[in-house]
């Protein structure tokens, strides 16, 4: 089964795709440089010059990985407490949003209707600013959702419980969940 933007384990798994991609995409890199050299016994040749392009889409794949090494995913215990409680809503766990100001770390989304929770449970997470965040984003889409962060995990689990309870499914939470899996990395 392959693991996907929003499934538990993404990060760790996102983690050893990149530094796999960077690797054999620099390795590429540097055996075409020596290949011109060692054909030509001059690094001025086209193999220098195919080599050096082919540094863009590497350098790109390293972006990608210095996203993604300081990211933490959700520890197996903070998994066990959520997932058995989930029922009816669509749920994502290690999020990380990114906005202009800041990259914030999202553990857990879930969405039932039209209500969004989250648990960002990072000392650092700025709660305000990626409730806004991800307002902006609803709001861009045309999304009427009501929207709440939690840094306590007792709360979150207790407004997940009652969403449960009370709360109905609707279409309207798949699409809320898809456009937020698309935009975080």
């Amino acid at each position: 089964m392959k693991i996907q933007k929003g499934d538990y384990g993404y990060i760790k798994h996102q983690k050893k795709i990149e530094i796999l991609k960077t690797s054999v995409m620099f390795a590429l890199v540097l055996i075409i440089f020596i290949a011109g050299y060692v054909t030509t016994k001059t690094r001025l040749n086209l193999f220098t010059l195919v080599a050096v392009l082919g540094c863009l889409p590497a350098s790109k794949e390293l972006v990608s990985l210095i996203m993604i090494l300081p990211r933490k995913g959700l520890g197996p215990g903070l998994y066990e407490k959520i997932s058995p409680k989930v029922k009816k809503s669509s749920v994502a766990y290690e999020m990380v949003m990114t906005s202009y100001e800041k990259t914030m770390p999202l553990d857990c989304m879930a969405i039932l209707g039209n209500t969004m929770i989250g648990y960002a449970g990072s000392e650092k997470a700025d709660v305000s600013l990626l409730e806004k965040h991800l307002r902006d984003i609803c709001n861009g889409n045309k999304y009427k959702v009501s929207i709440k962060i939690f840094k306590d995990l007792d709360a979150f689990l207790d407004r997940l419980a009652q969403l449960e309870d009370k709360g109905e499914p609707s279409e309207l939470q798949d699409a809320v969940l898809n456009t937020m899996k698309a935009v975080s990395l």
